[in-house]
């Protein structure tokens, strides 16, 4: 189902209804870019240094389209059924705080989404705008701030220009006049903005109990096919100078003009127009409160896309991604909050948003599949849980008033809500496999199931070689890199050259990183110890052991002040858990299933890649 900012606030409730029900929530993303910048991958990367990459990237692209496809579980029947969102995310400025977006675009991600059929247009006209919890709160407390600031500078009177001296004391008349006849209201239009000033300044506290002054917004749709109406300033000129239209109740200053004999597309308008009605002080408060409330309901209206992440937060639902680390960070920071400096910071943030992740990458990646896949793109992968030795539950579309799903029939590829479909179907499909290696088999594996839980909360690390997974719960692999050098070269070398310079030490493996720079890990590990010692000096070459290139580059990162003691034990403190409205305590925690039939897990898993 397709849901844009039009049809966003019906689909809602069904929306949070389905993430309640449902058994597991699959999700994808589209996103602007990928890459901030045209270097490599390095794949002997720490873990913290990946998570600086990504997050790079994921605050300064966006999530164009976000697919959940929440998949539900009939025991009565022993079926799977879906329903399937694709949400289209555009961020909106509508008003004071609002914050103004900007983000990167890649060129060859563009024309991937284009080729792919992506709408753009239904992007940015339709878009369902969202907000964070922090740019929320920033918006509700700035109204506090600006109606409180206004209010007291309303209070100092303003020196008039001698040129607008005319227009202040025609505007006091009407006013006085207004308070004296049986209208309700007059409507002041055309005003300059330091024109409405004045007015508030000088004229509005001398009728604070009995008129009430405020500005509002006009719209006014121009074109040929029909007259046009403009609002006149009543002020500008005496009211038997100009036509005017009046009913008992209010005055209000029209122009009539006649078509336009050049066609013109119709357009809307808006206009700022400064109102003065009669007013009970108990009367100017009711509207000031009507005034807030209209204020925080658009303000609640530009959470938009943001409640439905923050029910599938509060909903604990497991959540399965393919390749789901950049998924997970573009979607925390774009719709929850800014991604923090730190790893540990960032493990917190993420555990407080999604309780519970499986990224079906690192299954397929895993024994005991691992033996079975030869390619873990989404596309092979589906097609390959379909046969022999995995059996593929059918997960048919639950089709309700407004919602449908998928089938594997349907050409929409790279669609957000269809690859959330097709990654649940993997899940499921490599899950039921974990029963049939269970002693005793199991008919059916669900996602609470113990079988599943070595998976839990390990999210692939793409092209890093000793390192499979960054452990969201848990503490990450480190692995020795002792075997490991790094070599810079002229970039006139090529990879024979290096295979033979390191000859002496047996196979070797290599890994680019530029045209003059490269890692060279050795097969025969014990050989490491000689290498420095033992390999031919050459005239442009350098090789030095991976320990020592990592403190290099930490060099080249650390600041050219030195840290203060203070600094140094503030930094070393732990991440304190982050908390959001909504969020409950037992997000912080691990999952109760987590150490449920750990016998079992050691008994399938002979080689897990988490020891």
């Amino acid at each position: 189902m397709e849901v844009t900012k039009n049809n966003f606030d019906d689909l809602l409730p069904e929306i949070i209804e389905a993430i309640d029900q449902c058994s597991f929530l699959a999700i994808d993303c589209e996103l602007s870019g990928l890459s901030v910048t045209d270097e490599k991958d390095n794949c002997f990367e720490t873990v913290e240094e990946r998570y600086q990459v990504v997050r790079k990237s994921a605050t300064q692209f966006l999530v164009v389209q976000f697919g959940l496809c929440p998949f539900f579980y009939n025991a009565e029947k022993d079926e799977f059924t879906h329903k399937a969102y694709n949400f289209y995310t555009f961020p909106r400025n509508s008003g004071h705080n609002t914050p103004n977006i900007r983000f990167l675009c890649e060129s060859s991600s563009l024309d991937f989404l284009a080729s792919c059929g992506f709408d753009f247009n239904k992007l940015i006209y339709e878009g369902i705008p969202y907000l964070t919890f922090t740019n929320e709160e920033k918006m509700r407390t700035g109204f506090e701030k600006r109606v409180a600031f206004l209010n007291e500078e309303n209070s100092v009177q303003l020196t008039v220009p001698e040129n607008l001296s005319p227009f202040m004391e025609e505007t006091e008349e009407r006013v006085k006049r207004l308070k004296l006849s049986h209208l309700t209201e007059i409507t002041l239009n055309n005003l300059s903005n330091y024109q409405r000033k004045l007015i508030f300044h000088n004229i509005k506290p001398k009728y604070a109990n009995s008129l009430y002054f405020e500005t509002i917004v006009v719209s006014e749709e121009e074109g040929d096919d029909k007259e046009s109406e403009r609002s006149v300033s009543p002020t500008l000129k005496s009211d038997d100078e100009q036509p005017e239209v009046k009913d008992d109740k209010s005055e209000t200053v029209v122009k009539k003009e006649k078509k336009s004999s050049k066609t013109k597309p119709s357009r809307r308008t808006k206009s700022r127009v400064l109102r003065v009605a009669k007013l009970s002080t108990e009367e100017q408060l009711a509207r000031e409160a009507e005034k807030k409330k209209i204020e925080m309901d658009n303000i609640t209206k530009n959470v938009g896309f943001s409640k439905v992440i923050r029910k599938i937060s509060q909903s604990n639902k497991l959540v399965v991604g393919h390749n789901m680390l950049l998924d997970v960070s573009h979607t925390v920071n774009q719709f929850v909050d800014e991604l923090p400096p730190t790893l540990a910071e960032f493990k917190v943030l993420v555990q407080a948003t999604f309780p519970n992740l499986i990224d079906t990458k690192l299954m397929a990646s895993s024994h005991p599949f691992r033996e079975h896949i030869s390619s873990t793109v989404l596309y092979d992968l589906v097609k390959r849980v379909q046969s022999d030795p995995f059996t593929l539950p059918e997960a048919k579309k639950l089709q309700t008033n407004n919602s449908v799903g998928y089938d594997l029939n349907d050409r929409k590829r790279h669609e957000a809500g269809f690859d959330a479909y097709v990654t649940g179907l993997c899940f499921l499909g490599m899950s039921q496999y974990l029963g049939v290696l269970h002693n005793p088999k199991k008919r059916r594996v669900l996602p609470d199931s113990p079988v599943v839980m070595p998976f839990l909360n390990k999210l692939f690390l793409m092209r890093m070689l000793d390192i499979t997974y960054l452990n969201i719960s848990g503490t990450d692999l480190t692995p020795s890199r002792s075997h490991v050098f790094h070599v810079t070269c002229p970039d006139t070398a090529t990879g024979k050259n290096i295979q033979n310079w390191f000859g002496q030490f047996g196979p070797v493996q290599i890994w680019w990183r530029s045209e003059t720079s490269l890692f060279v890990s050795l097969n025969d590990k014990e050989q490491s110890a000689f290498v420095i010692a033992n390999i031919d000096s050459r005239p442009g070459y350098k090789v030095i052991p991976f320990e020592q290139y990592q403190k290099q580059q930490a060099e080249k990162k650390r600041p050219l002040l030195s840290r203060s003691p203070d600094r140094e034990e503030k930094d070393a403190a732990p991440a304190s858990p982050k908390t959001f409205p909504g969020s409950g305590e037992q997000q912080k925690k691990r999952p109760k299933t987590e150490n449920k039939g750990s016998t079992q897990v050691k008994q399938l898993f002979h080689e897990p890649t988490w020891n």
